[in-house]
């Protein structure tokens, strides 16, 4: 379980803006498989915020190996992926609410001790690489949610569409496979 609190690392700030510091990413390797957080803003009980990690194993000893599982057994979209639900509506009293819930896949090695020392090094670069870069598509959904809900849901209707457009500009600008990136 994620024991960490969203009120203290997601929220903060004079107006409490929804913002995922660099402790939060920092400490990422302790998170636990099952834990969905979830934390309204002390700004406003009507912007809720929710993250889940998911983790699928591999188990790999050479480099090949574990490309080939990544692509048989990850999801289709990629080694890692996030998926932000996203809903928008109103209360009894016509003020905007908001819910950001978030899910992130991962891969997680069963059998890191089978790997080179070289390998469990640039592997653990890699996982820590696609961590943030899954964390920084979460935190695209919690911004543009957080100026939806500043805007009182006056247009709400896009912000799905807003959201995924700028989740695809975020991974054309970061098309680097992490991986790759550090050598695996």
């Amino acid at each position: 379980m994620l024991v960490l609190s969203f009120r203290e690392y997601f929220f903060s700030g004079p107006s409490n803006e929804p913002r995922i510091p660099s402790s939060f990413e920092a400490g990422l390797t302790e998170i636990g498989r099952d834990g969905t957080v979830c934390e309204q803003s002390e700004f406003s009980e009507r912007f809720l915020a929710c993250i889940s990690f998911k983790f699928y194993d591999v188990s790999g000893a050479t480099r090949s190996q574990v490309y080939h599982e990544l692509a048989t057994i990850g999801p289709v979209e990629g080694h890692a992926t996030t998926v932000s639900d996203i809903t928008a509506s109103k209360d009894n009293e016509g003020r905007c609410m908001i819910m950001v819930f978030s899910k992130i896949t991962l891969p997680n090695h069963a059998n890191l001790e089978e790997l080179s020392p070289e390998l469990q090094g640039k592997w653990k670069s890699a996982l820590q690489s696609l961590k943030e870069h899954e964390l920084q598509h979460h935190k695209i959904a919690l911004d543009e949610s957080w100026s939806e809900f500043r805007n009182d849901c006056k247009t709400a209707k896009g912000l799905i569409d807003r959201v995924n457009g700028l989740n695809k500009e975020f991974d054309r600008e970061t098309r680097t496979n992490a991986l790759h990136s550090v050598g695996f």
